[in-house]
């Protein structure tokens, strides 16, 4: 990393990379330039990583899969995928950020876009307007980061916002490294309607009736652009909306949080909250506060 800009270090602790932050909560950014690589690493849930070759190509592995980067293409690598950076035969540059998508649970709409994991994803020439607004939005982001500028943490925030704006407005035309689109319009209805009746008893067959799926069409549909169950994937819309009601000054007990998410049980709350979230949900509203 070219030391001058460096204002984020980082530790690996048994291939679980935690970045310290200097200035941003949310957001921890510096420009690499290393030829000998990174080993094999991958982030919490909530972080996303976003590496961006700006002078000669690159290349990351990721989950057992190599990929290309050209310069200004960008992927985005979401929590729970171990990935390195590959040795370079040449001087490169690139600009590698974490960002933490907990900031967006604020905005209802984006929590019912993603309240599945966002797959591993490579914006490239095939979607050349989100290539070139990305590119765009990093490079801003970039010199804000490293500026002293009036209102920096602001602007930073707003870009990191805009950032994943287009990502879920252009998500039904960008492609997954994988190759496959990231999730059909129709899935974000049906993702709202969990959100907003996760409290309830919801089962496959009854979502499928009110969207006009049967229970395979829904099964396959949500196997294929999620790569979930319908089960894990409602295990995550209560989960999430969990964190929501405990990141806000709710008088509400941890009790009757897990009834107001569909949890009857109030051990298998927790168990399953802290599976996710790496901590309880008391120790969780304790850190907010």
């Amino acid at each position: 990393m070219t030391g001058k800009r460096q204002t984020a270090s980082e530790t690996l602790e048994s291939r679980y990379e935690k970045f310290v932050p200097n200035r941003m909560r949310y957001l921890n950014l510096y420009r690499n330039d290393d030829s000998l690589g990174y080993p094999s690493h991958w982030h919490s849930v909530n972080e996303i990583e976003f590496i961006m070759p700006i002078l000669n190509d690159f290349s990351v592995m990721c989950d057992g899969k190599e990929i290309e980067l050209r310069e200004n293409e960008i992927l985005i690598i979401p929590h729970g995928h171990p990935h390195s950076l590959l040795p370079s035969k040449e001087y490169g540059e690139r600009i590698v950020f974490v960002a933490d998508l907990g900031l967006m649970h604020q905005f209802r709409e984006y929590r019912s876009l993603f309240s599945f994991q966002i797959p591993l994803t490579k914006i490239d020439q095939r979607t050349p307007q989100l290539q070139r607004e990305m590119c765009r939005c990093i490079r801003q982001l970039e010199e804000e980061y490293f500026s002293e500028k009036k209102m920096r943490n602001s602007c930073i925030y707003a870009l990191v916002i805009q950032i994943f704006v287009m990502l879920a407005r252009c998500s039904t035309l960008s492609e997954t490294a994988g190759g496959g689109v990231l999730y059909p319009e129709k899935l974000a209805m049906v993702a709202e309607y969990l959100e907003n009746h996760c409290g309830g008893e919801l089962t496959l067959q009854k979502v499928g009736e009110i969207f006009g799926y049967t229970k395979q069409e829904l099964t396959e549909l949500i196997s294929r652009y999620i790569g979930l169950s319908f089960r894990q994937w409602l295990l995550n819309v209560r989960i999430n909306k969990a964190e929501e009601y405990l990141s806000e000054k709710h008088e509400y007990s941890i009790g009757e949080i897990a009834l107001l998410c569909g949890y009857r049980n109030y051990n298998t709350f927790v168990r399953v909250f802290k599976e996710k979230k790496g901590c309880t949900p008391s120790e969780y509203r304790k850190n907010r506060y």
